[in-house]
């Protein structure tokens, strides 16, 4: 990989990374040069109520229809369709109008699906709900900071740097308890500069299986972890994801909703999943699907004749195959 940049989401009104991605393009003689994004870490934010499957489809193809048309047009809000597929039923115009709804998150194909970005929070969700087990006093030394914490090392295999199982929680919350934070800069924590050595950035267990790096947080920041410890913890992991791997997503799920009843595909990206947690490397992966000028490479499903991408959080729709049903 050839790094052109490092790419951020921030906190609001502060310099202090949320996500921190390298981007550039990859580098190999078997396969063409392509756009790629390694992060390393990415902290969720709940922004939204924990719903099922078919309260997050409505609830995505309500903001789709915000962002595609003025409110005049839209008559009322949407509902579950009853004779599902497709998923939701609109109302533009006065009609009603079926719409298939899906969400696209960051593939990792050196992973199974179940460790993917939510299965992989899901599984640090219940590390950090062992930590708030503990006495607040005995992690004083991580107060009013952001603790990133780096599994596996610099071990290459992905499947070597994921949070740890049941039988490994008491080591890794033994490695948190004796840490002593190197507070850096909130950029130069996440991307740190070459005259830093690296005991001047991060702190490593006494194994070497973990890797720390600390942030100072804003005064304002608040989260029910923050609230009850005194500090957030992140999970910090690299993933990449090239070009080619939304490209092959996008087809599977363009696929999975290919009946004869679908005519409208909504692909929704950057948006809060059913737990509510919205992720910010999301929103870099729907940057670079947005910039891809050919993402179905002339490839067109059996069905569907229209399919919208949806960046929910800049709140912009892209028309990939067909256009606008409602000019």
């Amino acid at each position: 990989m050839t790094i052109q940049g490092i790419v951020f989401s921030l906190f609001p009104g502060t310099g202090i990374p949320r996500c921190m991605a390298a981007s550039g393009v990859t580098n190999g003689d078997d396969r063409p040069a392509e756009p790629v994004l390694v992060t390393s870490f990415d902290l969720p934010e709940q922004t939204a109520a924990e719903v099922d499957k078919p309260a997050q489809e409505v609830r995505d193809v309500d903001a789709f229809l915000r962002d595609a048309l003025p409110p005049s047009r839209i008559t009322s809000a949407c509902i579950v369709n009853p004779n599902d597929p497709p998923d939701v039923l609109a109302f533009v115009d006065g009609a009603p109008f079926g719409i298939e709804a899906t969400q696209l998150l960051p593939p990792e194909p050196e992973l199974d699906k179940a460790n993917w970005i939510i299965g992989r929070w899901k599984s640090f969700e219940q590390f950090r709900d062992k930590v708030l087990e503990r006495d607040p006093r005995s992690l004083t030394q991580h107060r009013g900071l952001l603790t990133v914490m780096h599994f596996g090392g610099h071990e290459p295999a992905a499947a070597k740097r994921l949070p740890p199982k049941r039988a490994n929680v008491g080591s890794a919350i033994a490695a948190l308890l004796t840490a002593t934070p190197v507070v850096r800069d909130g950029m130069h924590a996440a991307n740190p500069p070459p005259h830093l050595e690296d005991s001047e950035v991060r702190q490593w267990s006494s194994d070497r299986s973990i890797f720390f790096t600390w942030t100072q947080l804003p005064p304002w920041y608040q989260s029910p972890f923050y609230n009850r410890m005194g500090f957030e913890l992140a999970l910090g992991y690299h993933a990449t994801v090239t070009r080619s791997d939304l490209r092959d997503e996008l087809f599977r799920l363009i696929d999975d909703h290919d009946g004869q009843e679908t005519e409208t595909l909504v692909v929704t990206l950057n948006a809060p999943v059913r737990s509510g947690l919205t992720f910010p490397s999301s929103g870099l992966i729907a940057k670079m699907l947005f910039e891809d000028e050919q993402p179905l490479e002339g490839w067109t499903p059996a069905h569907i004749e229209r399919v919208a991408l949806h960046d929910q959080g800049e709140k912009q729709v892209k028309w990939i195959l067909g256009s606008s049903p409602w000019t």
